[in-house]
């Protein structure tokens, strides 16, 4: 507390005269009340006699003064106080700074500031805890401020069932019970945490929207008490909500938390939305990871793999190589959303490996290819796309007929139907426009390649009629060649080469 000493407003010098004559005939309100269950001996009786004492020459100011010098500090701050009623008078006052807000408290005789501020405040239930506070800490008691009083446990952690029932009532939120838990609105539907509060043998469930007006909830309740250790006070669980496909979900049971992130928020320094934040997302994974389990978002997929990549929305030319990961998923897997990069992302080396020898169905190439990108630092991503295109590559290659050798305009329908079949328009236009620096026939065909690429624009000046007359009857058989495959392939371009005039023969594979 930090205090220089200023004038005191008339309504402030009203109040805590008015505070002090309350005070004659009151002065039990400043010391707890103890609970025969928990105290066999209440160690504040003596006290309470003190004050008790004091009350008794109220209105003599020369006792009250000599009182407020010397003795016990809370009967020092007392009879301080008691002289304002007396003397009728607080002209000038002290500011202290508390963690409740400023508040201006007369300085008399010899008491502490904190005493003074207690007793001249009695009526703040936070403020009122600090008459006995030294003392209760000392001596590790519990106390407990109510609205109207203090009570205390002594030694025994057992806050009165009326403080517990108050002290919720402040955090304005709509708490539903049910046995010993007090729920918030929606702590039924939304992970929550679990506040167990020990003494009072209650559990506190809280979502991330619902909080106390100030701080978070373990600080706000114990902005009230006084306890040996607050964070001793209480215990904190994770309720892990998510849609669960199994009537028996293993998200049922709360989990202990414990730790820094726990740590902090028992002590004040983080809130509920905080915390959850932190932890929902580990203690997913933790338990996915222990069971089993796979997690879309916050749908619980349990076991079930395949309903689990169902989910995902995979491309159709993926979704069987990840089928075949099954045996590899025993640890489950946990994603925030249905995304493939994520999902890839998300696999380690020997399941990336798995995936790729079962798109390429070579081990050999699927380990060359992951290395390869290991070393260059390319993303997952791009050897995906990488293997994808040398599967297209390798299953156009299978779809058509192989020879070692084929004549030369055999080789330019050829070469350019694959291009086309693996790198597309632009590459196969590319390779067949070559084929205009050729022979006639080779000019003529590569033309009518052109033309059912839709690439020919432009290059019509480079023929006479007679020729863009036969590339045009050629046209609608090289758009065969590029869509053939298998032995349909190898009869369209035999019936090309023999359109063209050409007068070669493929040879036998």
């Amino acid at each position: 507390m930090r205090t220089g000493i200023r004038a005191a407003s008339k309504v402030q010098e009203k109040d805590l005269v008015r505070k002090a004559k309350e005070l004659r005939s009151r002065p039990e309100v400043l010391v707890p009340r103890c609970l025969p269950e928990s105290c066999p001996r209440c160690p504040f009786d003596s006290l309470l006699q003190r004050l008790l004492r004091i009350s008794q020459v109220a209105q003599e100011e020369a006792k009250l003064k000599r009182l407020a010098r010397r003795g016990h500090p809370l009967a020092k701050a007392y009879a301080a106080t008691l002289l304002l009623a007396v003397q009728d008078k607080a002209p000038y006052l002290a500011p202290a700074k508390t963690p409740f807000g400023t508040v201006h408290y007369a300085q008399r005789g010899k008491a502490n500031r904190e005493q003074l501020v207690g007793v001249q405040y009695f009526d703040v239930p936070e403020l009122r805890l600090l008459t006995i506070g030294v003392m209760a800490k000392k001596r590790r008691l519990h106390v407990y401020s109510l609205k109207e009083e203090m009570v205390s446990s002594c030694r025994e952690d057992r806050p009165p069932e009326e403080f517990v029932e108050e002290s919720l009532g402040r955090t304005q939120i709509s708490f539903h019970r049910r046995d010993d838990e007090y729920i918030c609105p929606h702590g039924d539907q939304e992970p929550a945490l679990v506040l167990e509060w020990r003494g009072a043998e209650v559990k506190v469930v809280l979502c991330h929207r619902c909080h106390p007006p100030k701080g978070n909830l373990p600080s706000f309740l114990g902005n009230r008490m006084i306890v040996p250790r607050l964070e001793d006070a209480f215990s904190l669980y994770l309720r892990a909500k998510v849609n669960c496909r199994d009537d028996e979900c293993s998200f049922a049971e709360d989990r202990l938390l414990e730790g820094t992130n726990a740590g902090e928020y028992l002590s004040g320094k983080i809130g509920e939305e905080e915390l959850l934040e932190l932890e929902m997302d580990d203690a997913i994974k933790e338990i996915a990871s222990s069971e089993g389990l796979f997690i879309l978002g916050r749908e619980c997929f349990e076991d079930d793999y395949h309903a689990f990549l169902q989910a995902m929305r995979l491309p159709a030319d993926l979704l069987p190589a990840f089928e075949e990961l099954k045996d590899d998923m025993s640890r489950g897997l946990v994603l925030r959303e249905a995304s493939t990069t994520k999902l890839l992302e998300a696999l380690n080396r020997d399941q990336r490996l798995h995936l790729l020898r079962a798109l390429l169905k070579d081990e050999e190439m699927a380990e060359a290819l992951l290395e390869a990108s290991e070393t260059e630092g390319r993303s997952v991503d791009e050897v995906l796309a990488e293997a994808l295109d040398i599967r297209k590559d390798m299953s156009v290659i299978s779809s058509l007929p192989s020879w070692q050798h084929l004549p030369s305009a055999a080789t330019l329908a050829d070469s350019v139907a694959r291009s086309y079949k693996i790198k597309g328009r632009d590459e196969a236009s590319l390779i067949a426009a070559r084929g205009l620096k050729g022979d006639t026939t080779e000019k003529v065909l590569a033309l009518a390649l052109l033309q059912a690429l839709d690439s020919a624009a432009g290059k019509e000046w480079m023929f006479r009629d007679e020729e863009r007359q036969l590339a045009d009857f050629l046209t609608p058989m090289a758009k065969e060649i590029l869509e053939a495959e298998g032995e349909a392939y190898r009869e369209v371009l035999q019936r090309v080469l023999t359109a063209s005039g050409s007068g070669e023969v493929l040879p036998e594979r």
